[in-house]
């Protein structure tokens, strides 16, 4: 997952980059990421419902993307 993924997710869930703390690198960006959005899920399950989907939704089309890319 690039840093470009991550944002994306963030920008989803409607967090905005100084929100989520990046102090050790992309792991830890990823970490703070997934815990801001546990703990918005949990706080408000029927309305981050939507985002979940669109999270998936999201990285099912960068795979897809991805697989049709052929190299030479």
């Amino acid at each position: 997952m690039s840093v470009d993924d991550l944002k994306a997710v963030q920008a989803i869930f409607g967090l905005k980059p100084e929100d989520v703390p990046d102090q050790f690198g992309v792991q830890g960006l990823a970490y703070n990421t997934f815990e801001m959005m546990k703990s918005l899920i949990v706080t408000n399950p029927m309305h981050y419902a939507a985002k979940v989907d669109e999270v998936i939704s999201f990285f099912e089309r960068r795979v897809t993307s991805h697989a049709a890319t052929t190299y030479v």
